[in-house]
């Protein structure tokens, strides 16, 4: 072989590695942008709750839970409202819980009676209709 021919191999060589060399390091830079977006708080926060949307009993026992604390939070704060003294404090806690325990063990039927009065109020029923089909 001559040596002009193994210097344009070489270069030929180069030049394909040099080409390889910038498209490895756009798709790194892609990868790297993916990986950026994906651990945005947002786009973490969102594919948790896509997730949950594929997960019907994990949707379910979230939903139980969310209805057992917020009338729990709601019956000690209708009974015990905003109390300095630290012996009704303790009460309105295990009313909470005591409450929450129930509501959750009762979820289905809470949220099908939300659920019946949010479709008679929007039906346009009266108030006095809607109270007596809800019980």
């Amino acid at each position: 072989m001559k040596k002009g021919d193994i210097s344009d191999n070489l270069k030929l060589a180069i030049a394909t590695l040099e080409a390889r060399q910038k498209e490895d390091l756009e798709m790194i830079k892609e990868d790297l942008h993916e990986v950026y977006e994906s651990l945005k708080p947002i786009n973490v926060i969102k594919s948790t709750f896509n997730s949950l949307k594929e997960s019907p009993e994990l949707m379910h026992n979230l939903t139980n839970v969310a209805i057992g604390n917020g009338i729990g939070f709601i019956v000690r704060k209708l009974f015990f409202r905003d109390s300095k003294s630290p012996l009704r404090n303790l009460a309105g806690v295990a009313v909470e819980s005591l409450a929450s325990k129930i509501a959750m063990r009762y979820s289905d039927r809470i949220l099908g009676m939300v659920q019946h009065l949010i479709s008679s109020f929007s039906s346009g029923n009266s108030k006095r209709n809607v109270v007596s089909n809800a019980l």
